[in-house]
């Protein structure tokens, strides 16, 4: 059996522990075929105060364990009593840009790095706007990012579709 813990990203004070069990039984009846059975369940209570049932998945195949795990982790999870939350009162931050300073060779990429710190209910992108400005003309290029991350980190990533001078100025 193993031991996992669970925080809420508005509760940091918080910390819920989820068992995991992943064990196999010998089906005598298929000529000794293995099933494999997960076992996940917490000593928490749900928010009525009752106690969260575990899950049980049988016969579960192997290459599908991680996405197993997630879903019934989120299950638990979400029966959990996180109150109090936390008030989630800072604005993400942009943790790095790449590339800075002058004179950047005009094949490079430019990689927005943006992080939310804990306590938070994630960053929002529904009002990102990104301007490129060129000295003379501000260009709105934000459908032109490529976004992947979660909720708390997000990698931006702008590929130029015209790169007509050496380097960007």
């Amino acid at each position: 059996m193993s031991e996992l813990f669970v925080r809420h990203s508005l509760n940091s004070k918080k910390s819920v522990k989820i068992f995991v069990s992943f064990r196999y039984f010998v089906d005598k009846a298929s000529g000794g075929d293995h099933i494999w059975t997960l076992e996940l369940g917490t000593l928490e209570l749900d928010l009525n105060g009752k106690r969260i049932n575990p899950i049980r998945i049988n016969n579960i195949n192997v290459t599908s364990l991680d996405d197993l795990l997630s879903e019934s982790i989120a299950l638990i999870a979400a029966q959990v009593d996180w109150s109090p939350f936390e008030e989630d009162i800072r604005c993400p931050i942009i943790t790095s840009i790449r590339p800075l300073g002058n004179n950047v060779p005009i094949g490079y990429n430019v990689v927005i790095k943006i992080n939310d710190a804990l306590p938070t209910s994630g960053i929002d992108l529904s009002e990102l706007k990104i301007l490129l400005d060129n000295g003379d003309t501000k260009f709105d290029i934000t459908s032109e990012f490529k976004i992947i991350g979660d909720l708390y980190e997000y990698i931006l990533e702008w590929v130029p579709k015209l790169r007509i001078n050496n380097t960007y100025r």
